[in-house]
């Protein structure tokens, strides 16, 4: 399990691409808005994998975990589904009574 944000890319590297590369030019207001479309998936995708790091966190202190449910946990985007999971890993005994709650 990695931790950290190292893969999401900062806002100025978003907007350097964006201008540098001519996709948009850099005083179009279509840029501007997909410059910030891309900079809040990126933000939201960077939160999700950190809650799911968290969850995984918690489950290894029960055990090892199982890669099949490492990958659905580690793949799974919806906010709510993983604050879920996350109140419900902290509230299991096991591994194996997440599995069946979940």
């Amino acid at each position: 399990m990695q931790k950290g944000s190292e893969n999401v890319p900062s806002e100025n590297v978003l907007s350097e691409n964006l201008f540098s590369k001519n996709i948009l030019p850099e005083n179009s207001l279509s840029a501007l808005s997909l410059h910030l479309q891309i900079r809040d998936r990126a933000l939201a995708l960077g939160r999700a994998r950190g809650r799911a790091e968290c969850i995984l966190e918690v489950l290894s202190d029960y055990g090892p975990v199982p890669l099949g449910l490492q990958e659905k946990i580690l793949t799974q985007k919806d906010r709510r589904l993983l604050d879920r999971w996350f109140l419900l890993a902290r509230q299991v005994p096991s591994v194996d009574a997440f599995m069946n709650r979940m």
